[in-house]
């Protein structure tokens, strides 16, 4: 049994999902040795400017 939605869409070509285009490969993280770790600079504690 259809549904009158899948009648409007097929009426109207919609009822097919459009071929995908080929995209950018997607980009890896760097690998890294084991035990790197990533401190991120700008987070933290903000120091004052006068010393």
């Amino acid at each position: 049994m259809r549904s009158n939605l899948y009648r409007c869409l097929k009426k109207n070509s919609l009822n097919v999902l459009p071929k995908e285009e080929e995209s950018a490969p997607e980009k890896k993280f760097k690998e890294h040795l084991l035990g790197f770790v990533h401190i991120d600079s700008t987070e933290g504690p903000h120091r004052s400017r006068e010393m």
